[in-house]
């Protein structure tokens, strides 16, 4: 899953599982920012790091409860 805000440069990623290939396919993207959410945040943020590229990386078990949490 990709949504993207062209006018910030930044996407959107859900990575449901952390792999080589999946942290290589979010590298690659063409956005100069990462709002990654996947079951290994930590992990994730040290490898898009470590790539060159700006990630702010979320549990996406604890945003789907957080967002549940605010639902009416």
């Amino acid at each position: 899953m990709l949504a993207v805000n062209r006018d910030d440069d930044v996407a959107a990623v859900y990575i449901p599982s952390v792999t080589e290939e999946a942290v290589a396919e979010a590298t690659a993207l063409p956005f100069g920012r990462l709002l990654v959410f996947s079951n290994r945040p930590d992990t994730v943020n040290e490898l898009l790091t470590a790539a060159g590229k700006q990630c702010d990386s979320r549990a996406v078990g604890k945003e789907i409860n957080a967002g549940q949490a605010g639902a009416i």
